[in-house]
C-alpha cells in the first residue's frame, strides 16, 4: 500500500507540474511552480527508493535535507515572480542564501543527523545541533516566501487574484503543517516516526488544492477570452488521462502479483516501480501535444472569440503547417478575411442606400424649392440687372454686381440639386468633344473671375469621337472648370488647362482639366465625390459639383479620376471612342 501512495502522489506531482508549464511554458512564474514540482518529486522519489525499496539511511537523509531546502528556495524565488516580479533586495540575499555555504557542505558530509537506524521496519532519528540549525534555515525560507504571498493578498485589490493567493497560502499552509507534523513534531515530541514514510501525501494534498486553483480560478494560466468560457482545457485533461493510466497500470500490476502470490518482497516491489517508470514518458506526449496540439488551438480559439466580439482584425496567425491544425487555422484566418470583406460591402450598399434616401430626399426638396423659388429669384435677378444698367454710381454698380453673382449662385445650386436628384438619360450620338472644348471655353468667356486665370486648350488633331449626348458632357467640362477656377482664385500665377487626347491603346479619348490649385488633401480624395461634401470654405461651394459631374461620366460608361498633387491637379475623364463603342 506504501509502495502505491508513494508512485501515485509522484505521478500525480509529475503530471501537474507537466501540466502547468505546457498551460504557459513562456512565463516565469508557471517555469517557477513547474520547478517546485519538481523538486517535490525528487522528494517523493527519494521516499519511495527508501521506505519503498529498503535504501541506505544515510543517502536517503542527506537527500531529504538538500530536496527539502531546495524546495523552500523554489518557493521563495515563486514569490519573486507572482504575482508580479520582484527583484530580490541584497539584504533577502544574504539571509536566504548565505547559512547555505555553511549548511549545504555540512549535509554533504553527513553531519546534520547523529544518526538513522531502521528497526523492525521503525524509522530512529537521532538529531543534533546541525539538525535544528537546518531545520530553522528550512522553516526560516518558508515563512519568509509565506509573508511575502500574505504580503501580495493585502496589496491587491483584484477579488480574483485574491481569491488565487487565498487558494495558494491554503495549499502551502496545509503542505507544511502536516509536514512538520510527520517529520518535527511526532519524532522530536512523541518519538515517533510512523508518520514518516506517509509525508508524501501531504504534498499530494497541495498538488489537489493547486489543481482546484488552476481549474477553477485559472491561476497560473495566461489570461485570455477563454477563461469566461473555459474550466477544464485539453492539457488538463491530457494529465488526468495519464494519471489514471499510471495508476491503472500500477494497481494491474500489484493485483497480478498477489493473484500469483508474490506478495511482498524486493520482486514485487520493483516490478511495481517499473509500471509507474514505464508510463514516465507519457509525459513528454504530454508536452509534446500541448506544443503541437493544443497551444495552437488555444490561439485559434482566442482569435475566434475576438472575432465574436467585433474585431475583424483577429487573426490566428500561426506558422505554415501541413497538418489539420495548420488547414484548420488557414481556414479560420480565410474565413475571417472573407467576412471582414462581405462586412465592407454590406457597408458600402447601406451607404449606397443612404445615399439613395438621400437623393430622392432631395429630389423631392429640390422640385419644392426650384418651383417655390426659381420665378421670384429670375424677377429678381432682371431687375437687379436692370437697376445696375441705369446707375451711374460705380460703388453701386459693384453691390450690384455682387448681388447678381450671389443669385447665380442660388440658382446653380438649385440646378445641381435637380441634376443630382434626378439626372435624365443621356442621348446617345456621336460627339466631337474638341468642339465642347470650344464651346465651353467661349461660354466662359466673359467670366470676370476667369480673365485673372491663364487658360489654355491643348487638343489633340485627329481625336475620335465619344458616343454621349453634348449638353450633359458640357456641364461635366464646366463643372470641372469651375471647380478649377475657384481652386486657383487669388493665386498670382494662376494656371487652367484643357487637354484632350487620344489613348490608343487602351481606346479611350481623355479629357483633362489641370490647374495649379493646392491641391486635394489625402484624407478628403475619397470623399470628394460624394454628395454635399466639399473642400472649399463654408458659403463657398454646395458640394454637389463633383457628385453630379461623376454620375454624368458614369452615365456615358466612362471615369471620373483625380490626381491631387499640390501645383498640378488633375481631374481626368475617360470615354470610350466612337469606333470602341461600335465596335
Amino acid at each position: 500500500m506504501l509502495v502505491a501512495t508513494l508512485a501515485l502522489t509522484l505521478l500525480g506531482v509529475l503530471a501537474f507540474g507537466a501540466w502547468v508549464f505546457a498551460a504557459a511554458p513562456g512565463r516565469p512564474e508557471n517555469r517557477a511552480f513547474a520547478a517546485f514540482c519538481g523538486l517535490a518529486a525528487l522528494w517523493v522519489t527519494n521516499d519511495l527508493a527508501f521506505f519503498g525499496l529498503g535504501g541506505d539511511p544515510g543517502p536517503w537523509a542527506r537527500a531529504a535535507f538538500l530536496v527539502a531546502l531546495a524546495l523552500q528556495l523554489a518557493f521563495l524565488r515563486f514569490t519573486h515572480v507572482f504575482p508580479a516580479p520582484v527583484v530580490a533586495c541584497r539584504l533577502e540575499l544574504a539571509l536566504a542564501l548565505g547559512p547555505g555555504l555553511v549548511l549545504v557542505p555540512v549535509v554533504l558530509a553527513g553531519a546534520p543527523l547523529a544518526g538513522v537506524t531502521v528497526d523492525g521496519g521503525a524509522v530512529e532519528v537521532r538529531t543534533n545541533g546541525w539538525t535544528f540549525a537546518l531545520g530553522a534555515w528550512s522553516y526560516g525560507l518558508f515563512a519568509l516566501a509565506w509573508l511575502r504571498l500574505l504580503a501580495a493578498r493585502r496589496a491587491t485589490a483584484d477579488p480574483r487574484l485574491r481569491r488565487q493567493l487565498d487558494l495558494l497560502l491554503m495549499a502551502d499552509g496545509v503542505t507544511g503543517a502536516l509536514t512538520t507534523l510527520a517529520c518535527v513534531v511526532l519524532p522530536l515530541v512523541a518519538g515517533s516516526s510512523a508518520l514518516l514514510p506517509w509525508t508524501s501525501v501531504a504534498i499530494l494534498m497541495g498538488t489537489l488544492v493547486h489543481g482546484h486553483a488552476v481549474l477553477a480560478w485559472g491561476f497560473l494560466r495566461p489570461a485570455s477570452p477563454l477563461d469566461e468560457v473555459q474550466r477544464f482545457p485539453v492539457s488538463a485533461r491530457l494529465s488526468l488521462a495519464a494519471l489514471l493510466a499510471w495508476a491503472s497500470g500500477l494497481l494491474l500490476v500489484v493485483a497480478a502479483l498477489r493473484a500469483g502470490g508474490v506478495v511482498a518482497g524486493p520482486w514485487a516491489e520493483a516490478l511495481a516501480v517499473s509500471a509507474v517508470a514505464a508510463a514516465l514518458p507519457t509525459l513528454g506526449l504530454v508536452l509534446a501535444a500541448q506544443a503541437l496540439v493544443v497551444a495552437p488551438l488555444r490561439r485559434v480559439s482566442e482569435a475566434a472569440l475576438r472575432v465574436t466580439k467585433g474585431e475583424l482584425d483577429a487573426r490566428a496567425g500561426l506558422p505554415p503547417r501541413g497538418d489539420e491544425v495548420g488547414v484548420l487555422a488557414r481556414a479560420f484566418d480565410g474565413m475571417v478575411e472573407r467576412l471582414a470583406r462581405d462586412l465592407d460591402a454590406q457597408r458600402e450598399r447601406a451607404e449606397l442606400l443612404a445615399r439613395t434616401e438621400r437623393l430622392a430626399v432631395a429630389g423631392t426638396l429640390a422640385a419644392g424649392v426650384a418651383h417655390e423659388v426659381n420665378n421670384p429669384l429670375a424677377a429678381v435677378s432682371s431687375l437687379v440687372q436692370l437697376a445696375r444698367e441705369r446707375s451711374e454710381d460705380a460703388a453701386q454698380r459693384a453691390l450690384l454686381d455682387d448681388a447678381v453673382t450671389q443669385m447665380e449662385r442660388v440658382a446653380g445650386a438649385l440646378r445641381g440639386l435637380m441634376d443630382l436628384a434626378r439626372p435624365r438619360a443621356p442621348t446617345r450620338a456621336p460627339c466631337r468633344l474638341d468642339e465642347v472644348v470650344a464651346a465651353t471655353l467661349r461660354l466662359l468667356a466673359h467670366d470676370p473671375r476667369l480673365r485673372r486665370v491663364r487658360v489654355r486648350a491643348d487638343v489633340a488633331p485627329g481625336t475620335p469621337p465619344v458616343e454621349g449626348d453634348p449638353d450633359q458632357l458640357q456641364q461635366v467640362l464646366l463643372n470641372l472648370l469651375l471647380n478649377a477656377r475657384d481652386a486657383v482664385d487669388g493665386q498670382p500665377d494662376a494656371r487652367v488647362t484643357v487637354s484632350l487626347a487620344h489613348d490608343a491603346a487602351r481606346g479611350e479619348v481623355e479629357l483633362c482639366v489641370r490647374d495649379s490649385g493646392p491641391g486635394v488633401p489625402e484624407a478628403a480624395r475619397e470623399r470628394v465625390f460624394e454628395p454635399f461634401y466639399s473642400t472649399k470654405a463654408p458659403g463657398h461651394g454646395t458640394g454637389l459639383g463633383l457628385a453630379v459631374t461623376r454620375d454624368l461620366v458614369r452615365a456615358h460608361g466612362g471615369r471620373l479620376e483625380l490626381d491631387g498633387r499640390p501645383g498640378d491637379t488633375t481631374f481626368r475623364v475617360r470615354l470610350k471612342a466612337a469606333q470602341e463603342v461600335a465596335g
